[in-house]
């Protein structure tokens, strides 16, 4: 069996290079892999990435609905 990389998150760089917790993509295990990221125009996130090996799956997001939060000693928070 392939290595699990689960939860799939994103996290956000802020001006003082200080990583925040900002989104979670997906929750359940699998490989989640070789992300991309692209901020359009109207500011949205659209994210793509390889879901459990079997096929490609994208995501938009609009970062202004979110509030980045502190890692907690590296860890996401609960």
């Amino acid at each position: 069996m392939g290595r699990q990389t689960h939860p799939a998150q994103c996290r956000r760089l802020n001006g003082r290079a200080t990583w925040k917790a900002a989104l979670i993509l997906e929750i359940e295990p699998g490989e989640y892999s070789y992300p991309a990221i692209i901020q359009t125009k109207n500011d949205l996130m659209h994210i793509t990435y390889t879901w459990k090996r079997q096929r490609v799956k994208r995501a938009v997001n609009d970062p202004a609905k979110h509030r980045p939060r502190d890692l907690v000693n590296g860890e996401w928070p609960k």
